[in-house]
C-alpha cells in the first residue's frame, strides 16, 4: 500500500492517503439490515417535481411483510403510502420540529434502538424499514387508529386530541 504525506501551512499538520488500490479493494460501501443484508442502492425514478411520483414502491413492498393484524398486505401498502404522504409529502429530507427524519419521520432515538445511526434515517430503504415496523408494531398493540395515534405521538400519546386528528388525517388519505 501506497501512503503520501502533504504537509499544509505553517504546521505540520500531516494527512495520510491511501493509494486508489488499497480504497478499490474495501469495496462500495452499504448499509446493513440487523439481518446482514444489504440495503438495495437507493436510485429512486422521479417525474419533473421533486418527490412528487418517486418510486419507493419496492422498499415499501418488502417492509409490509408481514402486515399488522387485520390488514392484508395490500391495505398495508396503502397505509404505509398514506403515512408517508402525511408525515413528509414523499421528501426523504424532512426533518419536523421534534427532530423527526426522512420520508416517515422517525425520531433519532429509534434509529439508535434499530442498531443505525440517526443519519441513517435519510437512507429510504432504512426510513422505511425502521418506520415500517414501529407502524405494524403500534397497530398490532392499538388497533387501526390507536396504532396510527401511538406512530405519532408515540403509545402515552395516541389518546390525545392532535394524535387522533393526525390518524383520522391518515385514515382520509388511505381511504381516498
Amino acid at each position: 500500500m501506497q501512503l503520501s504525506t502533504i504537509i499544509l501551512g505553517l504546521g505540520a499538520i500531516s494527512v495520510l492517503f491511501f493509494s486508489t488500490e488499497a480504497a478499490a479493494s474495501i469495496g462500495p460501501f452499504y448499509d446493513y439490515y440487523p439481518d446482514n443484508s444489504p440495503t438495495p442502492p437507493i436510485e429512486p425514478q422521479t417525474t419533473d417535481t421533486p418527490f412528487m411520483g418517486t418510486n419507493y414502491d419496492q422498499y415499501i413492498a418488502l417492509e409490509s411483510n408481514p402486515p399488522p393484524q387485520g390488514l392484508s398486505q395490500a391495505d398495508f401498502i396503502r397505509l404505509i403510502n398514506a403515512v408517508i404522504q402525511i408525515e413528509s409529502s414523499w421528501n426523504p429530507s424532512a426533518v419536523s420540529g421534534p427532530g423527526a427524519i426522512g420520508l416517515m419521520q422517525v425520531m433519532p432515538a429509534n434509529a439508535i434502538a434499530y442498531g443505525y445511526q440517526p443519519d441513517d434515517l435519510y437512507n429510504p430503504a432504512i426510513n422505511i424499514k425502521v418506520g415500517t415496523d414501529i407502524l405494524r408494531t403500534e397497530i398490532n398493540k392499538y388497533g387501526l387508529t390507536d396504532g396510527l395515534a401511538a406512530y405519532n405521538g408515540g403509545p402515552n400519546g395516541r389518546k390525545w386530541a392532535s394524535t387522533q386528528a393526525y390518524a383520522q388525517k391518515v385514515l382520509g388519505v388511505y381511504n381516498a
